[in-house]
């Protein structure tokens, strides 16, 4: 398998700065300016300006091989966590408070207000059923940006509790999908390939 380019590199450590900073003391800790989130938006898919006519906004972070989420309700100013695993591991608590304030930070910049007025976020960890497996959080992760409306509506959890058996068939879901949605700029391609597979 090859290596990963320069690039790839780069932007992997870019992505890996709020955790990072979330375990340096307050001095040493990066100061941010609003042109320092680009890294974290595709520029085809989303821009910063499109964020403040959203309801929700979803950050989904993956550390230590483990996929979690973050959510704001821009409407309601809410930050919810959301972790397949619970939320009593080592270090976690730490990282959740370091996010929340700077996501505050964020919207403060981006809505323009004085620091004085920022949102203040409580960090409000989301119900959720802890996973069958040890390799499904991503899913379940994709699963909670799908369905989170703010409102837990399986028995006060966020998703059902699936079954290891649930949670494949989701999977091929998501990516048949995928394969298949007119956006994506291989469809066709994909789509002859395997028609090709099963004719043979």
């Amino acid at each position: 398998m090859a290596g990963k380019s320069r690039k790839d590199k780069v932007l992997e450590q870019e992505r890996d700065w709020l955790l990072h900073d979330s375990n340096k003391r307050i001095a040493n800790r990066r100061v941010w300016k609003l042109s320092d989130y680009n890294t974290f938006f595709c520029s085809l898919l989303v821009g910063m300006e499109d964020i403040l006519s959203a309801e929700f906004l979803f950050a989904p972070i993956v550390h230590g091989d483990h996929w979690w989420c973050y959510c704001v309700n821009l409407k309601t100013m809410k930050f919810f966590v959301f972790d397949s695993l619970g939320h009593s591991r080592n270090n976690r608590t730490r990282i959740d408070n370091y996010i929340a304030r700077n996501m505050e930070l964020f919207l403060c910049m981006l809505l323009n207000c004085e620091s004085e007025k920022k949102p203040s976020f409580e960090v409000l960890c989301v119900d959720t059923p802890i996973q069958p497996n040890g390799h499904d959080c991503g899913v379940l992760v994709l699963k909670f940006i799908e369905m989170w409306d703010g409102v837990s509506q399986f028995n006060g959890k966020a998703l059902p509790n699936y079954t290891n058996e649930e949670l494949q068939l989701i999977r091929q879901k998501f990516v048949c999908d995928w394969v298949l949605h007119e956006d994506n700029v291989l469809r066709d391609e994909v789509i002859k390939h395997y028609d090709l597979l099963l004719k043979k």
